[in-house]
């Protein structure tokens, strides 16, 4: 019979389990306590982990420093190409900014914008020192809505009912959408025979002097052109506009602006009318503009 001195252990699996688990985690410093599995210690350590832990493995691991370096170095690198691109787009350009009274002028490099905001009730407005040269390129865009018969929708709202002249955008109204009344105005707008109420610019040398009908342009929301005429813009919606150079140089204007007139309709809150002569003796040039409201918000870029 085999002595007490040679009797062998059999060893419990479970401890077999335990010291196999240990020995395989050794190599990481991460021993496992008995009962528990790996991912539970895995997720214990990786849950008490600091930024400064970080730094440190990096300060004392063999290649950490190295690793540390190179992130810090490429972090640096983004940084200053990012700000290097910043300083060409915006820093390298002078930005000047000109208050016009009824809008901004503002200047970045060659280029030059306006943002300006015209009332429809201006028979012609032009921004203050905002010059044009011939040969300037011109890109005009504008938002906003107008409506040219005030009156009509003061009419509309006492009677619950659509005004017959709509708001219109700078596009202006379309000529199929216009009653046979307001058609017979289409011959005497800014740019004859065009949307009624779009946005229309135009050119003189100076403030004092008013576009000649050859150098207006119907803008609507987008227009792209050349300068044909150096001096200043004006900016108006197409409507009538009347002035003396009309009635002493055209007799037959004249008569065509009073069919207009008296074409107009009288119903609703408009219950009487000045006579023509009583219009062209006060020299009320407005007439037309007078009862209109809105606006429009117009950017202008020249290069």
């Amino acid at each position: 019979m085999p002595t007490n001195k040679d009797t062998v252990k059999t060893p419990d699996v479970k401890e077999v389990e335990d010291t196999k688990v240990k020995e395989q985690n050794t190599l990481g410093s991460d021993i496992i306590i008995k009962g528990e599995t790996p991912n539970d210690s895995i997720s214990k350590e990786s849950s008490g982990k600091t930024f400064w832990d970080l730094v440190y493995f990096l300060l004392t691991d063999k290649n950490g420093f190295i690793k540390l370096v190179v992130i810090t170095s490429l972090s640096v690198l983004v940084i200053l190409s990012l700000g290097g691109l910043l300083y060409w787009k915006l820093g390298s350009r002078n930005l000047e900014i000109i208050n016009t009274g009824g809008g901004v002028i503002y200047k970045i490099g060659n280029e030059e914008h306006l943002t300006f905001l015209l009332s429809a009730a201006a028979p012609w407005d032009s921004p203050k020192g905002f010059k044009v040269e011939k040969g300037d390129k011109l890109k005009i865009q504008a938002s906003g809505r107008v409506n040219l018969a005030v009156h009509h929708l003061v009419d509309a709202a006492i009677n619950d009912t659509y005004p017959p002249l709509l708001w219109s955008d700078p596009d202006g109204m379309p000529i199929d959408k216009l009653n046979d009344k307001d058609k017979l105005r289409l011959g005497g707008l800014l740019v004859a025979n065009q949307p009624y109420g779009a946005l229309v610019v135009g050119f003189s040398p100076d403030l004092n002097t008013k576009p000649s009908s050859e150098n207006i342009k119907l803008v609507g929301k987008n227009w792209e052109g050349t300068v044909e005429v150096s001096g200043v813009l004006w900016f108006a919606v197409n409507d009538i506009y009347l002035d003396l150079k009309t009635f002493e140089s055209n007799p037959d204007k004249d008569k065509e602006f009073q069919k207009m007139y008296e074409a107009t309709d009288k119903s609703g809150t408009r219950t009487s009318k000045r006579s023509w002569e009583e219009i062209r003796s006060d020299k009320y040039w407005n007439l037309w503009f007078d009862d209109n409201i809105g606006d429009f918000m117009i950017t202008v870029t020249k290069n």
